[in-house]
């Protein structure tokens, strides 16, 4: 059954059965009854966690690209870098021998076969896979930056190959006429022939010699606004409309261990003078590459994340602001991202929205998972190497989205039972540049609920055009989304017919709806 089926049928059932429940929600559009919520309301919180930032939104491929990964000592463990070749046309070890005084590690290779007659035919050298494969694209450019020094001239060739061997782009970056015996910058784009989500840079030679690298990166030449942020991702998050971005946070910021914590001025710089360091907290180690706010971390079950929508009614109204900089449903509850957990955090944020002139910040945590390493879950957003989607808190936290700013109307709920969480707010909309009326719903019961808004004041009119009515909800609470089903819980947008300040309708089980009036 479709959702959009599952709607019709459900009100016309829900018509005749349940119509003893029901609630009003009163809202006074007077002027100056009113309370404007802050600019700063709702935002993005960000940890390095579940490879959100090391191979997730900074748009890197490389993984482990200055050979740190392993340790200071050498000789050291170079993972996921590999040889190409055996052990008797190559050598690959690690010295302490790069320019970088913070990242003193370098990748050495005595290549001991000389030319096409003793070389194989690719030549030999190294490989490296990135995050659980590379995602390279047709028609898309790639960056490829590393440092060398040889003792003699060097003649690299600088490929992508797909899981299938097959090459994806590639390039010849040489010395002619003069040896490369100090450390020398070099770089070269290359351009996809064909698309593999599963690929390898590859860095190889056939001239006998000894051959030093360091800091190897490959990077999509179109990321987010060019800042180097994966563009599917990066979307996401500005999708979100986020007044403030978070960053650091969690347990990554102080780590298990002090000499693990995260220093902020070691992130900043040019990259490859950054020294990176091992999060001991999710145990992985990070290029520091994504370099530099820190509340509130308020974790739970389904049920008690909803009663917390009360939790600051009674707070005292003068002193100290909060910042409420991590929330989430977890554990079974939540699953990998459930429609119960949205729904629920969805009358919390109802709350927090009601009592932000104490709660001046809030922002959902983790943002980000990578399905190859998930430490953490549920999470805003899933990815891996080439797609993503959002699950269904996500879709919440688009609805909240207008907040920050916006106007918190007065506001009165009466209602038969203690699942029905209302707020009213009058904001204007940045793209028509319109004033609108949002009421926002919680229904967090079994049952179909009758709603009804009632508005009052010399500003009560509202245009019986322009009207709509988005609702998340499913047929089951522990519905979620996946790669092969990204949409299955999901806003629903309908238009909402003859729209006018008084108003009756139903609300599915376990669900948010919106109502946005034209006024």
């Amino acid at each position: 059954m479709t959702m959009k089926i599952f709607l019709i049928f459900l009100s016309c059932f829900t018509l005749c059965c349940f119509a003893k429940q029901r609630s009003t929600l009163h809202i006074n559009v007077t002027e100056g009854a009113g309370r404007k919520i802050p600019d700063t309301f709702f935002g993005a919180f960000f940890e390095e966690i579940n490879h959100a930032g090391a191979g997730g939104l900074w748009a890197e491929l490389v993984r482990n690209r200055g050979f740190e990964e392993g340790g200071s000592s050498v000789p050291s463990n170079i993972f996921p870098w590999a040889m190409v070749g055996d052990d008797s046309t190559i050598q690959i070890s690690t010295d302490r021998s790069s320019c970088f005084d913070r990242n003193k590690v370098a990748l050495r290779m005595d290549v001991l076969c000389d030319g096409p007659k003793s070389c194989p035919p690719d030549g030999v050298g190294i490989s490296n896979p990135g995050f659980w494969g590379m995602n390279i694209e047709k028609t898309h450019k790639y960056k490829v930056v590393f440092f060398a020094k040889a003792s003699g001239v060097v003649d690299l060739r600088v490929s992508f190959v797909g899981s299938d061997n097959t090459e994806l782009a590639s390039n010849s970056i040489t010395s002619v006429g003069h040896n490369v015996t100090e450390w020398t910058r070099m770089e070269t784009v290359l351009e996809a022939k064909a698309t593999n989500h599963n690929a390898s840079l590859q860095i190889t030679t056939s001239k006998k010699g000894v051959l030093w690298l360091d800091q190897v990166s490959a990077m999509p030449l179109d990321t987010f606004k060019g800042h180097g942020f994966r563009k599917d991702l990066a979307q996401r998050v500005a999708a979100l409309k986020p007044k403030f971005f978070r960053f650091p946070g969690g347990c990554y910021v102080e780590g298990g261990y002090m000499r693990n914590a995260f220093r902020w001025k070691d992130s900043v710089g040019a990259w490859e003078e950054r020294p990176g360091h091992f999060g001991d907290v999710w145990s992985y180690w990070t290029d520091d590459g994504f370099g530099y706010f820190e509340g509130l971390q308020i974790y739970t079950n389904a049920n008690d994340m909803f009663s917390k929508h009360t939790k600051f009614d009674d707070a005292p109204r003068y002193g100290p602001k909060a910042f409420v900089s991590e929330y989430a449903v977890w554990q079974s509850d939540a699953g990998n991202g459930t429609l119960l957990a949205a729904v629920a955090e969805a009358a919390f944020l109802i709350g927090l929205e009601k009592n932000s002139d104490v709660v001046h910040m809030v922002s959902y945590a983790p943002l980000f998972v990578n399905k190859n390493d998930r430490r953490w879950t549920p999470d805003a957003i899933v990815f891996d190497s080439h797609q993503s989607y959002g699950t269904p808190s996500y879709w919440i936290q688009h609805l909240f989205s207008t907040s920050s700013g916006a106007t918190l109307l007065d506001s009165t709920l009466e209602s038969t039972s203690d699942y029905i969480v209302a707020s009213a707010i009058e904001y204007r909309n940045p793209s028509e540049k319109k004033m609108y009326l949002r009421i926002k719903v919680v229904n967090f019961d079994s049952d179909p609920h009758r709603f009804r808004f009632s508005i009052s004041g010399v500003d009560s009119k509202v245009k019986a055009y322009g009207a709509t009515r988005t609702v998340i909800t499913g047929p089951n609470v522990k519905e979620e989304n996946s790669f092969s089903e990204p949409n299955r819980i999901v806003p629903q947008h309908s238009s909402l017919k003859n729209a006018s300040s008084d108003m009756t309708l139903m609300l599915p089980p376990y669900s948010l709806t919106s109502l946005d009036l034209f006024i």
